[in-house]
């Protein structure tokens, strides 16, 4: 990968005066660049440089680019062409601060929980809590580190409970663009909707607490 396909959208690069009126995002420099190494312990890796050619691999004498500003960062490339073994393994390895991940395949749980978490014989933890939302046990991580989340909790306790409810249900009922009557989907959101609404509204009901999850 070289130099051309990396883009550099910086806020404070380059300043333009505000009478262009004209887009000022360009392609950075390999030299722009190499001036903003990978800081471990504030940064985001994004790959590495070495003698004016960029990419994602690790070779012998690179220098590693990094991103510790507070906007946002997008990737873009083709499937499998290594966004995850390049960027988000490593920063999940190696990036100190909280990240929430979403992770359908499970993968990056099962590669680095345990180095975000407390770590074990073979690698040191970065104290960080870790929570893994996985009612599939499609992931491959230690049992401490499994979490769950009870979105009744969530449900107020007023005259919004009927929105809430709703929306929840419709978050459960999958639908199909070429079913051509609407009847069964709407019966099954209103029929879970109303279950929500009568659990929440019973005097049996009671959320659960952290202590009670814990146990």
């Amino acid at each position: 990968m070289d130099k051309d396909t990396i883009a550099s959208f910086e806020r404070g690069l380059n300043a333009v005066p505000s009478e262009v009126s004209l887009a000022t995002a360009r392609w950075a420099t390999a030299q722009e660049i190499e001036c903003h190494p990978y800081d471990t312990s504030t940064g985001l890796f994004l790959g590495e440089i070495s003698s004016g050619e960029i990419g994602l691999g690790l070779a012998d004498d690179v220098q590693f680019v990094g991103f510790d500003d507070d906007s946002h960062v997008i990737t873009i490339a083709k499937t499998r062409s290594g966004k995850g073994v390049s960027l988000i393994i490593p920063n999940l390895l190696c990036y100190a601060g909280s990240i929430f991940v979403l992770d359908p395949k499970g993968e990056n749980a099962t590669l680095t929980a345990i180095r975000r978490g407390r770590g074990d014989e073979t690698v040191d933890g970065l104290g960080q809590d870790v929570f893994v939302l996985d009612p599939f046990k499609v992931a491959d991580v230690p049992e401490e580190y499994r979490a769950s989340f009870n979105p009744l909790d969530w449900m107020p306790e007023n005259d919004l409970l009927i929105y809430e409810a709703s929306a929840l249900a419709t978050s459960i009922v999958k639908t199909s663009e070429q079913s051509s009557d609407p009847y069964w989907n709407d019966s099954a959101r209103n029929l879970i909707a109303t279950i929500i609404m009568h659990i929440m509204t019973s005097d049996n009901y009671r959320p659960a607490t952290g202590d009670e999850n814990e146990e």
